[in-house]
């Protein structure tokens, strides 16, 4: 088992940063549909391979 550092104890300023620390997905919808919707997938080939694959549903 491993020991933790004593600053990771006694420096309370450290303590504080790691509980604020941002979680790594923070939703947004319209970064989303710009990135991942119907348009974003028009302008490449994406749509046209899944109707040429027979696809029901091209894109959410």
């Amino acid at each position: 088992m491993t020991k933790w550092p004593s600053y990771y104890y006694n420096n309370v300023d450290l303590c504080r940063e790691v509980e604020a620390m941002k979680r790594t997905y923070q939703p947004n919808n319209r970064k989303k549909s710009k990135k991942l919707g119907f348009f974003a997938r028009k302008k490449t080939n994406i749509l046209n391979r899944r109707r040429r694959k027979g696809r029901k549903v091209l894109c959410k």
